[in-house]
């Protein structure tokens, strides 16, 4: 057995599934604001989620309008299945922005803007930037704030409190 293992060759793939389960279980548990950049928004999941599970290989995709009350969501969620991909509308007060995430690797995949108000080609540019980078923002701290609640011990006081919702649905 080597003293020091290689790193490297660790599979750690799992954490891509279980930070997307992640932003659905605080959607669940109404923790689903995040500043960015000064301004306060909030994300709800959105049409379609696909859960995966790696021992059997099965995939669900739960296709619904109405996320909160679709009974197939939560069987998947008490089953344990991880979240392969996830739909979000990231909303404010002024704008409502659509995204797609994945896994495998773990990565946006989409994201819908609104319908540019700005007249000028150089403006829509300018408009359409600031859509993606809010994206990126949202992205960034979403994940840094799961790596520091999941190397902590409030991760386990998390899932507890995800596992005690999911009893009462």
């Amino acid at each position: 057995m080597a003293l020091f293992a290689d790193i490297s060759k660790r599979d750690i793939s799992f954490l891509e599934s279980e930070f997307l389960t992640y932003l659905l279980m605080r959607f669940f548990i109404g923790d689903n604001s995040v500043n960015i950049n000064g301004s306060d928004f909030f994300y709800i999941p959105v049409k379609n989620i696909v859960f995966s599970n790696e021992n059997t290989g099965e995939k669900v995709s739960i296709e619904t309008e109405t996320i909160d009350t679709c009974k197939e969501l939560y069987t998947a969620l008490k089953n344990a299945k991880s979240v392969s991909l996830l739909q979000l509308q990231l909303k404010n007060e002024t704008m409502s922005i659509d995204i797609c995430l994945k896994n495998a690797p773990l990565r946006i995949t989409k994201v819908g803007a609104p319908k540019s108000i700005a007249e000028d080609y150089v403006d829509k540019i300018i408009e359409r930037k600031l859509y993606v980078r809010t994206v990126f923002d949202f992205y960034d701290i979403m994940i840094k704030d799961f790596v520091n609640i999941r190397i902590s011990n409030e991760w386990f006081d998390f899932l507890k409190n995800f596992k005690n919702f999911l009893k009462t649905v």
